[in-house]
């Protein structure tokens, strides 16, 4: 399998992954599912009215759809930089920068709608008293947490790597990072093939 065939199986897996929360949250069921998993989570029951169900599985959708079209520009940004920035394409990090690019977008959308929802609840709703106070624990499973901190440090990292080396035209590209089985066995075989050169001479 070529570099290239990769890449577009990359590309292809990115999108689908971005394409996917905006098709789930658009269908009543899986507002009501989205609902429900976040009742489980947060351990309180969620208001079963109709009107209660629809604007929680609306600010849901919301965040579904932030995360959708974040992941997609991300993606497109990824695939921008493969095609028009000097050197992307030719160095170890091309096929992986693409997945970890638009990655990177879909917790950067994750986190700007995090930050543009408000808190407040409107006065006609009805208020659920808890001992504690509530923690993004409360709201997130710790894989989901943890994941997102350590996703979004890894794609600014191999970002900016990828960056540094595709925009550094005085690079060689053929040096890799991490040699290949057939760099290191042509390097292995070179001295035995100057040395038949020598007997033959």
């Amino acid at each position: 399998m070529t570099a290239h065939a990769l890449i577009y199986i990359v590309i292809g897996f990115a999108l689908v992954l971005a394409a996917a929360p905006y098709g789930f949250a658009r269908t009543e069921t899986a507002r009501r599912k989205a609902v429900d998993r976040l009742a489980r989570r947060i351990d309180l029951a969620v208001p079963t009215s109709p009107i209660e169900d629809e604007r929680i599985g609306a600010r849901l959708a919301v965040r579904e759809r932030s995360i959708a079209v974040s992941g997609g520009i991300g993606l497109i940004a990824a695939v921008l930089a493969a095609l028009f920035l000097p050197g992307f394409h030719q160095n170890d990090f091309s096929h992986l920068g693409i997945f970890i690019i638009s990655l990177t977008g879909v917790g950067v959308g994750a986190g700007l709608n995090a930050l543009r929802t408000t808190r407040e609840l409107p006065d006609d709703v009805p208020r659920i008293a808890r001992l504690s106070t509530p923690t993004m624990s409360d709201y997130l499973l710790g894989i989901e947490y943890r994941g997102a901190i350590v996703i979004v440090a890894v794609g600014a990292v191999v970002t900016a790597a990828s960056v540094a080396l595709a925009s550094n035209p005085h690079r060689h590209y053929r040096r890799r990072l991490w040699p290949t089985p057939a760099a290191r066995a042509t390097a292995a075989a070179t001295p035995v093939t100057a040395s038949a050169e020598r007997d033959v001479r």
